[in-house]
């Protein structure tokens, strides 16, 4: 079967996985162009290195962020080169969009493009490069907390009960750094988790182990899979000694909710 686009597909699962050329092909042709299937092939084979690496788009941008009491707004917006990000004109640009969308109560992204297109037009009419609206979220919650580290990481947490004021970044800042998808184990789609079970079983499988130490081993790399992408399954970054849901715990606060933008980051 003839592979349409193969050489785009190679492309990209050699960046999403650092694989070679030629072990990207092998496994594109193997599962005719299906490129989550031929990850999970080389996961398979021990050939992705990139296991918890991002997907990230070749471009240059910035997160802006505004919150007005509880109701905070959080934007990626993308060009082509770092000069055009620092730009006033397009940091105004950014900060104008995340302000009225709070201010206006907007939540679709596609509303943000209609009401902004003028401007975007205009500014690449001034930059000589593309401009481009790459993500949007509204956050309507209990106890906001918002937090942005140079322009490039936006997060936004909505806290059910947050005791202390200092908690409130501390967390921001630990989703800022630690990459967390999920907030919890039950929160993980059951989608994800029986496709990275299946693929530590089969890893797991192949060392030729009993059933039992096979299911142990898998259940080992289970809950480190967890610890990856569950924020209240991590170690604490300012007390490595805690989970995210001791310390919570342990100061009576409970989150709702996070949303965590990175400058290129697909997921």
């Amino acid at each position: 079967m003839v592979v349409k686009n193969l050489l785009k597909l190679i492309k990209d699962l050699r960046n999403r996985t650092g694989a070679s050329l030629v072990e990207c092909k092998k496994s594109l042709l193997l599962f005719n162009g299906d490129i989550e299937l031929a990850i999970d092939h080389l996961r398979k084979l021990g050939i992705d290195r990139s296991l918890n690496k991002s997907s990230n788009l070749a471009l240059e941008g910035s997160i802006f962020l505004y919150r007005k009491k509880n109701i905070a707004g959080i934007l990626e917006l993308n060009c082509e080169t770092d000069f055009v990000s620092k730009n006033r004109l397009f940091v105004d640009f950014g900060n104008l969009i995340v302000k009225t969308a709070v201010l206006e109560h907007i939540k679709d992204i596609n509303q943000i493009i209609k009401k902004f297109e003028k401007f975007r037009l205009e500014l690449i009419s001034k930059f000589s490069e593309n401009i481009l609206f790459r993500k949007f979220f509204l956050l309507e919650g209990f106890d906001v907390r918002d937090y942005l580290h140079l322009n490039r990481i936006g997060v936004l947490v909505d806290f059910n009960k947050c005791n202390k004021k200092r908690l409130g970044k501390e967390i921001a800042m630990h989703i800022t750094a630690s990459k967390p998808k999920f907030l919890s184990k039950d929160s993980v789609p059951f989608s994800i988790f029986d496709r990275e079970r299946k693929i530590q079983f089969d890893l797991a499988s192949s060392l030729g182990k009993s059933i039992e130490i096979t299911n142990k081993i898998v259940s080992g790399r289970m809950n480190k899979f967890f610890k990856e992408i569950v924020l209240l399954e991590q170690n604490f970054i300012f007390d490595d000694q805690v989970t995210v849901s001791d310390y919570l715990n342990k100061n009576n606060s409970l989150i709702n909710s996070f949303v965590r933008f990175e400058v290129g980051d697909t997921y």
